[in-house]
């Protein structure tokens, strides 16, 4: 047989271990004393193997964990800060605004004003719409002016007539729309009436550009299909021009119609 602690052969009928001296009963229970000072070389043994367990990962394992935490928790973070970043930079202004922040001597802004100013008279004395309203939009990426647009409505007997402008930071366009919503007694899918005033609409179509505005709205109603909820609509481009048109049902029992048309011209 062998030591229980040191592994040295021992005789049949020994009791205690020649090389370390431990000392063993027929019920097997240990009665070494391994705190003794006479048994220094298994204490050691003992203390290197407690300090293999501790040391179980090499130290360059703790270094690459800590880093990948690191890089995770920033990959989290650092987007966030950007997202906030551009959400705070990202603010909308009205041009005056911009006026009042010293952007007053940009030739953008004030190329994107007039164009606002001239439209709004055209909508105003021209067209003479009722409640001739005008909204402007802008945003300042850093420092510099972006995302410039206006759009100018009113209304001529129950048609609500509008016109938008879109800029980039160039201050050229980069689309202008002309559109109207109303109410019709009748689908258009069977008249191909928009029952507005064609005088307001044939003007819009000539002020943004757009040619053959019969022709083309009435190919739209004719081209009408039914989506969700009950709207009919389509969508078509003719050339650099986009027409979208939609059409609903006000109610089961009523017989008008609301009516929704876009004419865009996209850059």
């Amino acid at each position: 047989m062998k030591c229980d602690v040191c592994g040295t052969r021992i005789m049949p009928g020994e009791k205690e271990c020649p090389n370390c001296g431990y000392k063993w009963k027929d019920s097997h229970v240990n009665t070494f004393d391994v705190t003794s000072q006479s048994h220094e070389h298994i204490q050691v043994k003992k203390s290197q193997q407690s300090l293999n367990k501790k040391d179980r990962y090499p130290r360059w394992f703790y270094v690459i964990f800590i880093i990948a935490v690191m890089g995770i928790i920033g990959s989290i973070a650092v987007p966030a800060l950007i997202s906030r970043y551009h959400i705070e930079d990202y603010q909308k202004y009205t041009f005056q605004e911009l006026m009042n922040k010293g952007y007053g001597d940009s030739d953008v802004l004030l190329k994107v004003i007039n164009e606002k100013d001239e439209a709004f008279n055209y909508f105003k004395y021209d067209l003479q719409l009722v409640e001739a309203n005008v909204q402007e939009n802008s945003y300042l990426d850093g420092k510099d002016v972006n995302g410039l647009s206006f759009e100018v409505s009113g209304y001529k007997d129950d048609t609500y007539f509008g016109m938008r402008y879109e800029y980039d930071q160039d201050g050229e366009i980069v689309s202008k729309e002309l559109f109207f919503i109303n109410r019709t007694d009748e689908s258009i899918r069977e008249t191909l009436d928009f029952q507005v005033d064609n005088s307001v609409v044939h003007s819009l179509a000539n002020y943004i550009g757009v040619g053959d505005i019969d022709e083309n709205l009435k190919r739209a109603c004719q081209n009408l299909e039914k989506g969700d909820q009950e709207i009919y609509e389509t969508s078509q481009f003719v050339g650099d021009t986009k027409i979208y048109l939609s059409e609903q049902a006000e109610s089961e029992e009523s017989a008008a119609y609301r009516t929704y048309c876009s004419v865009e011209i996209v850059k």
